[in-house]
């Protein structure tokens, strides 16, 4: 069995002046953990083995997890001063130090530069290999109880919700929490409680919906009252929306829909008193379904328009953006102008998203596959495909340059860091971007050294570009809308869009190539 002893403990010969430090996590913490029992036990050891208190340094409410904590930051820097206080630092327990692998070594270390060591009262190791494995397998454990503890939350967490509980602490609009405690639970647990006159307005916004009423009809009625939306200022469709499709309204807890677990998440009949019935949820929710199209992520509703971002207005000079007619199921470019500020904004009118890209496919195909135009078609092809050789060459070099400045300045932190020169938080806000930055760079010279070798390829092979040539049409013909919008913008540099002259309502694209 080994013997950990305190091999070099200060005698009373050889008195060394320290520092407590105490961590405690939350106010629920156990009385052996507390300030006053840590403290405690940290002046009877010093007093034991003759060792003089400098200073007691605390942090409450904070995590071992985290290095930031204002006393810890405090206490190594006066510990690497030039006047170096004190010669030990005592804690309770290693894990109050830091539950942090990573922070245990970097602090430890340069800790161990200044001669300053950190001692633990309760786990007695030398500095002998055999006692350096055992602080080792200990930090090796306080991680794992901290990965160990969070999942034990996500469990309690999971358990609450399931009994009708609200594990979260920050209740939606229309209610408020308040805490209470079951006859024989020693804990307190949250429930909803109504937050008059909000929930009220919550009822009337869900009614209303259930009622066939649009998000724009209710936003616009809200408004007009002077009723506030939760944030202040005016009602936005987004909040009515997730309104409209809180379970938690209905009296119903859900919890853990984002969970990263993989774990389902918890849909449980909650212990508070619904704003509206379930019925009435339910009959808001399909009539919404009915009344609009699926919400997606917006990337993927991008895709759906083909010329969105293409077209401009030529009236007043603004992009066309996407508005969407659910009672006729069609959709339009719009001005923005327009979009946002009606008629009065710009007189452009809408532009049918679904004939406007069918007839502007037509006439590119057509321009793209004549004969007379197919020569210039080929030489722009050839030309974005080849490029200059030779700039492509000083890219690559450039890129080189600009790795080999990040790793100096990377080489200049570490040489300030190991000189004390900045905290572990300061090394990490410095050499964090400058890895991101070598990162990076390092990305933008491998796809242009790949380039490079597409170009000589292509440029010895000149038919490719002739075969490539020939089946642009066909791959418009059969892609998605998005792919056919990236081969367009290599012929189009913008469609302006303005006012018919035949026929009142409508508009005419102009093409720019």
């Amino acid at each position: 069995m080994l013997n950990l002893t305190y091999k070099e403990q200060p005698t009373a010969d050889e008195p060394q002046r320290a520092a407590i430090y105490v961590r405690v996590s939350s106010d629920s913490q156990d009385v052996n953990n507390s300030v006053e029992a840590q403290i405690a036990e940290c002046e009877a050891f010093a007093k034991r083995y003759n060792i003089i208190i400098i200073r007691i340094y605390i942090d409450e409410a904070e995590s071992g997890l985290i290095s930031n904590r204002p006393e810890f930051q405090q206490m190594v820097y006066n510990a690497l001063s030039k006047e170096k206080p004190y010669d030990v630092i005592l804690v309770w327990k290693f894990s109050r130090f830091s539950r942090d692998k990573l922070d245990n070594a970097l602090y430890k270390s340069r800790l161990q530069k200044r001669s300053v060591r950190i001692i633990s009262i309760k786990e007695p190791i030398d500095n002998s290999p055999a006692g350096q494995m055992m602080e080792n397998m200990i930090e090796s454990m306080d991680a794992f109880y901290s990965a160990n503890l969070s999942q034990d939350v996500r469990r309690g967490q999971r358990q609450v919700a399931l009994r009708g509980y609200y594990p979260g602490n920050c209740a939606p609009y229309g209610y408020k929490l308040k805490k209470v405690q079951e006859e024989g639970d020693q804990a307190f647990h949250n429930i909803f409680v109504a937050d008059e006159p909000y929930d009220k307005i919550v009822r009337r916004i869900i009614l209303e919906a259930g009622a066939g009423k649009s998000e724009n009809e209710i936003r616009a009625s809200l408004n007009a009252d002077g009723i506030p939306a939760p944030k202040g200022g005016l009602w936005p469709n987004s909040t009515i929306h997730q309104m409209c499709h809180n379970l938690h309204y209905a009296g119903l807890i859900v919890w853990g829909v984002s969970s990263t677990s993989g774990d389902p998440p918890i849909i449980a009949q909650g212990k508070h008193k619904p704003i509206v019935s379930e019925e009435e949820m339910q009959l808001d929710i399909e009539v919404l379904a009915s009344k609009f199209h699926t919400v997606v992520n917006p990337r993927q509703t991008a895709s759906d328009y083909m010329m969105r971002g293409m077209l401009r207005c030529r009236l007043c000079g603004k992009l066309l953006t996407v508005r969407y007619n659910s009672e006729k199921g069609k959709g339009y470019y719009v001005c923005k102008a327009r979009k946002e500020a009606g008629i009065a904004g710009c007189e452009l009118p809408y532009v049918n998203i679904e004939k406007f890209d069918k007839k502007f496919l037509e006439v590119m195909l057509e321009d793209i596959l004549a004969p007379g135009n197919i020569k210039a078609a080929i030489d722009q092809i050839a030309n974005e495909l080849s490029g200059p050789y030779e700039q492509q060459v000083a890219t690559v070099s450039a890129l080189e340059d600009q790795i080999s400045k990040v790793k100096d300045q990377q080489d200049r932190v570490m040489v300030a860091y190991e000189a004390g020169a900045y905290t572990v938080t300061d090394f990490a806000k410095r050499m964090d971007p400058l890895r991101s930055a070598e990162a990076e760079l390092a990305s933008k010279k491998n796809e242009a050294e790949r380039q490079l070798d597409q170009q000589a390829a292509i440029i010895a092979q000149p038919a490719t570009v002739l075969e490539f040539a020939r089946d642009v049409g066909e791959f418009i013909k059969h892609s998605t809308p998005k792919e056919r919008k990236q081969v367009l913008k290599r012929f189009v540099k913008c469609v302006w869009i303005e006012p018919g002259k035949t026929k009142k309502g409508k508009a005419r694209a102009k093409i720019v190539y």
